[in-house]
């Protein structure tokens, strides 16, 4: 029995070849034996299989399931005479074996999810607001239906894209939202928000995820094809906070000694360091989060990361790159 390939895509354009040469006992050809070929989601152009005067047979299947499995099994069962759809020299019934195959996203459609805040940063004020605008379309041609944009939403892009779970949930962000949906219109266009400012006790980074699997019906546990990840900056709105966006407090001295050019110890209002120091990053690094495809990284990045290799200084392989910012 051969089976060639055995991973396929989802596109029923694609298909696998199954090959069967049938033996005796004795290890001679066996004309006329016959197979059952089934499983679900998969579609035989002969389901019943008869071997040749040489005991070879060969057919073709394809897949015929859902968008959201990621493997199918292939059931082959040997058929005797009299059993249906067996030739009358069949006895091959006591053959029985299943074949694992795994299922890849139909890539044949190449479309680009675009997704930017209309602002950078804002104020941890509660009031203000941010908006998130975008677009899919392959080339200049949006999709065919008004497909399913998911968002989820965390502090970190790991978390968003990682931890945060997928919501049917059409309702506003807001302040709180941390997940939901919104659908494209006609030109492939949407728009997520708004989403509120968090007080001013609680300002930092978000990280939005916006992904899509181009289904047009929402569902808790979409297979996505295409993403991108948006974030924005909520400023401190206390004129009593201080961040190195500030100019130096107003009791900085830097007048010079008396005859002297050196300028005297600063005296900051808040912790400073000026301590400079060297890291040497691993020769071997541990990386501990595979991200989704369609992540955008910076090539050098990817570098520190071990993605193109682990010879310093050196660009062993393309085989785990993933997009950066030039690709755009």
């Amino acid at each position: 029995m051969w089976i060639s390939p055995y991973k396929i895509s989802k596109d029923q354009d694609d298909l696998i070849y199954i090959s069967i040469i049938s033996y005796d006992k004795n290890g001679n050809l066996k004309p006329n034996q016959t197979f059952r070929i089934f499983g679900n989601d998969i579609l035989a152009d002969e389901e019943y299989l008869t071997t040749n005067d040489n005991g070879f047979g060969k057919t073709i299947i394809r897949y015929d399931g859902s968008s959201n499995a990621t493997s199918v099994t292939i059931s082959i069962q040997g058929v005797s005479y009299p059993s249906y759809g067996a030739h009358q020299n069949s006895s091959s019934s006591e053959f029985f074996e299943n074949y694992s195959i795994i299922l890849t996203e139909n890539k044949a459609s190449d479309y680009n999810l675009k997704a930017a805040a209309d602002k950078i940063k804002i104020r941890a004020n509660g009031l203000d607001e941010i908006n998130i605008k975008g677009y899919v379309r392959n080339a200049n041609t949006p999709p065919s239906s008004t497909p399913v944009i998911y968002w989820r939403k965390a502090r970190t892009a790991y978390e968003a894209i990682n931890e945060v779970d997928y919501s049917t949930s059409s309702s506003t962000p807001d302040r709180n939202g941390q997940s939901g949906y919104v659908k494209t219109d006609q030109d492939g266009n949407f728009e997520i928000g708004p989403f509120y400012a968090q007080n001013r006790l609680d300002p930092g980074l978000w990280f939005v995820a916006v992904d899509t699997e181009l289904a047009s019906t929402p569902s808790a546990t979409p297979v996505t094809m295409y993403g991108d990840v948006v974030y924005w900056f909520e400023n401190y709105d206390n004129i009593h906070y201080s961040d190195e966006q500030l100019p130096l407090p107003r009791f900085y001295s830097s007048a010079p000694l008396s005859g002297d050019d050196i300028i005297l110890q600063s005296r900051f209002t808040y912790r400073h360091n000026d301590m400079e120091y060297d890291a040497t990053p691993s020769a071997t690094p541990d990386l501990n989060w595979t991200p989704p495809n369609w992540f955008q990284i910076s090539r050098y990045d990817q570098y520190q990361m071990g993605l193109l290799g682990a010879t310093p200084n050196k660009v062993s392989t393309y085989d785990n790159l993933y997009p950066d910012y030039e690709d755009n």
